[in-house]
């Protein structure tokens, strides 16, 4: 019984032992974590880095430049639909054949009621 003890005693002594090397190689290991940690985040601010540029951040300013981009292209239909040219003597034409043909049309509207249309 007493050998039982002893061996009980010697197994617990080497558990103990490895326990405290683990633990102290546990604690290396954290320091060294830690080390590399702040090694990363000076590198990563050393390269212009901020928190500005995460994953979620970047997600939000794809959403609103797809926002943006609907707005363009309804913004864009609206102006196709408008029949004028983007320069001013292009314009100045267009509107002189708009005139023309709104007193083409007076004139026929006249002729037809002269008629009695």
């Amino acid at each position: 019984m007493e050998q039982q003890v002893e061996t009980t005693l010697v197994l617990q002594n080497k558990e103990e032992e490895n326990n405290k090397r683990r633990e102290v190689f546990h604690e290396k290991k954290l320091a060294e974590y830690e080390k590399d940690i702040r090694n990363g985040e000076a590198e990563l601010q050393h390269r212009g880095y901020s928190n500005s540029i995460t994953h979620d951040s970047v997600v939000q300013q794809w959403r609103e430049l797809q926002q943006l981009q609907r707005q363009v292209s309804s913004l864009q239909s609206q102006l196709e639909s408008y029949s004028l040219p983007p320069d001013m003597g292009a314009v100045r034409l267009e509107v002189e054949r708009c005139r023309l043909h709104l007193s083409a049309i007076v004139s026929d509207m006249a002729v037809q009621q002269g008629h009695g249309f």
